[in-house]
């Protein structure tokens, strides 16, 4: 038997991926989307985990630009917005993380009380020392090299360069001994050298050098691009692009709202509100880290949307809308899935056009699911009334034997209001259910249908087939290859047990394998809420949740509520609910529900939002991930007394039914 490989293994954080490697792996999908990332201004890219932040983000990296020089193939931002310079930090990685080991404790420092302006020097200073890497990685290309970016970066250039800029007082005269480019990178790194002392807890206290020369943020950046221009390194329409990746990470840092160490995100801001034109800052953050903090540090002044900063946000421009498709997402995932097996080096047979389709097969038509869950007893996907004449009885299980979905459907359709005439009055010839004029009826009980017949036969749920596997990871890229990831380990594992020869690129993976997969996938990322601050709370309220809702879905037989999927609140209560609202934001930023303005149908007309759980946690839940209207009318109070410890369902009801 052959080993094959998974070329879903790694989940790869971007950050680490080297030049080649991204070239291979990056999709253009989203680029025309996100087009102000890479033009004038301040931009904001707020998306969740694994929505695509950081891969948008690194095409700024002057590696990147040069990885695809390199292969020769054409840079992904169109050339109207490719004329920039750029440099950049990372939170996690370049050191500023590390600034919460100098949170003040019971005895405070008088240094302390500076710290936040000690933060704002560190990353003056990685910034500069990062414009400075940019310069090394262009010197001596040429303009066709970088996609047109012209930089001259000469010696006799840089040299004058170096001594303008150090001239400048924004340095406090920590640079007045600098004579040539070679000087101002010495000093620069002697700056970052002690601040690693300090980060890492070798020193007290900061040098008196230091204390004594701190710079303002975002200053030395605003007078390095002004430095480059006029020294000819490069040309005046060339625009300068600083990128901050984790922004989340200072709220992370935070112990609370009044922590000392907030002050850090009003630094980043004030860097925005200065609108300086020489810099355009680009900002890669988690919505919950974004959205509540917008003040300038030093002052009472916030930051505005619109005029000190645009926002991108990749879920909005991803997820499926309910008027729309999401042909954009579907395309993404198709493209990002053709890329991780060619990167793997699997070869495509000739003739496939499109490899999702192609491993995965069709997903079922709900009428072929429904005989699956019929199989050789179909009777017990129904559950029988009494009280029902045996006429009707007959009827349904006659036509349960060719039609399960149909038989469940009429089971649901008499219990309604006005229709139970049905069980007296034979239908003759086509049921009303299968009316063409009931037809949205149907539709919006199918889902419904299919459970309630999974759950009346004890069977676990199915989900396989392309459509579902895209439809089931929501707009989220990461829960897309997680998907993908369970269900080739669970293909490879299953074939290597029962000694199946194995192909690189299997066709139409078996569909118990892939659902396997998918509820893999979903308990995985359950498990994964309580992983960051706060992750415990919004993971206990999900759960109750998603089982209150699995609990009235299942017993609504009448299915006069296939909408019961979601919650609506309306906006008046919620926002004096003030903490219960930030949670539910909190859940929407960390891709456990999701959220949409919902039009009401009382008469009041008042605004309400509605919450449905993300499609990748739906599996967990036995619920669709498919969302229909209309969702359950809640009061703020009623939902948080329903989430308690009395509605949470037996454990042996939660069993996913991994077995294949």
């Amino acid at each position: 038997m052959t080993w094959i490989k998974n070329p879903f293994s790694d989940l790869y954080p971007t950050e680490k991926i080297k030049g080649d490697e991204f070239v291979g792996l990056f999709s253009s999908k989203l680029i025309n989307s996100a087009t102000n990332l890479y033009g004038k201004g301040n931009t904001i890219l707020e998306g969740v985990q694994g929505s695509g932040k950081s891969m948008l983000l690194a095409l700024l990296k002057p590696e990147i630009r040069l990885a695809y020089s390199n292969r020769e193939i054409s840079f992904p931002v169109p050339s109207e917005f490719s004329n920039f310079i750029s440099a950049g930090i990372n939170l996690t990685q370049d050191g500023a993380k590390a600034f919460s080991n100098l949170r003040p404790g019971r005895n405070p420092q008088p240094w302390q009380s500076d710290l936040p302006l000690y933060f704002a020097d560190y990353i003056n200073y990685v910034l500069v020392k990062s414009v400075l890497r940019t310069l090394a990685l262009y010197q001596g290309k040429s303009p066709n090299q970088l996609f047109g970016l012209k930089v001259d970066a000469t010696k006799e250039k840089l040299d004058r360069f170096a001594i303008s800029v150090s001239k400048h007082d924004c340095w406090f005269d920590y640079l007045d001994d600098v004579k040539n480019y070679e000087d101002l990178i010495s000093q620069i790194d002697l700056r970052l050298k002690e601040y690693k002392f300090l980060l890492g807890l070798n020193k007290n206290e900061p040098s008196e050098e230091i204390s004594k020369s701190k710079t303002g943020i975002a200053q030395p950046v605003f007078e390095v691009a002004s430095a480059l221009k006029e020294n000819q390194i490069i040309d005046s329409n060339v625009e300068v692009i600083i990128y901050i990746d984790q922004y989340e990470e200072l709220d992370h840092m935070c112990k609370g709202n009044n922590d000392s160490l907030s002050d850090f995100r009003r630094i980043v801001n004030q860097a925005l509100h200065y609108r300086d034109d020489r810099v355009s800052f680009k900002i890669g953050t988690r919505g919950y880290a974004w959205k509540h903090n917008r003040d300038v540090y030093g002052s009472y002044v916030k930051i505005e949307d619109g005029r000190d900063f645009h926002i991108i946000k990749i879920y909005d421009l991803l997820r499926k809308r309910e008027n729309t498709g999401n042909a954009l997402y579907k395309s993404l995932c198709e493209e990002v899935f053709y890329k991780r097996i060619t990167s793997a080096g699997i070869d495509i047979p000739v003739g496939v056009d499109k490899v999702l389709p192609f491993v995965f097969g069709k997903s079922p038509f709900p009428k072929d699911k429904a005989k699956i869950y019929a199989g050789n007893k179909p009777e017990k996907i129904i559950k029988f009334n009494k009280e029902w004449p045996e006429p009707w009885v007959s009827y349904l299980k006659k036509l349960v034997l060719h039609d399960p979905l149909s038989a469940h459907l009429g089971s649901g359709w008499c219990r309604q209001k006005d229709k139970g005439y049905v069980v007296f009055n034979l239908p003759d010839g086509a049921p009303p259910w299968e009316n063409e004029d009931k037809k949205w009826w149907k539709k919006e009980r199918i889902q419904q249908s299919l459970i309630q017949m999974a759950s009346n036969k004890g069977e676990s749920l199915l989900f396989y087939g392309f459509d579902d596997i895209i439809g089931i990871s929501g707009a989220n890229i990461l829960a897309f290859l997680t998907t993908c990831q369970k269900i080739w380990a669970i293909y490879i594992s299953t074939s290597t047990k029962s000694q199946v020869e194995m192909e690189e690129l299997p066709t139409s993976i078996n569909r118990n394998v892939q659902s396997a997969g998918i509820k893999e996938a979903s308990r995985s990322w359950f498990e994964k809420i309580s992983e960051l601050p706060g992750g415990d709370q919004r993971k206990d309220f999900v759960d109750r949740l998603g089982n209150y809702i699995f609990k009235t879905y299942i017993s609504d037989l009448a299915m006069s509520n296939p909408g019961h999927t979601g919650i609506s609140l309306l906006t008046e209560q919620l926002q004096n609910e003030i903490e219960f609202h930030r949670m539910l934001d909190d859940c929407v930023d960390y891709s456990i529900l999701d959220m949409k303005d919902h039009t009401t149908k009382t008469k009041d007309r008042k605004r309400r939002l509605k919450f449905y759980i993300e499609p990748i946690l739906c599996p967990y839940f036995k619920l669709p991930f498919q969302q229909t209207k209309e969702p359950i009318y809640f009061n703020c109070s009623d939902l948080k007394s329903l989430t308690d410890s009395s509605n949470l369902e037996e454990s042996n009801d939660r069993q996913l039914g991994l077995d294949i």
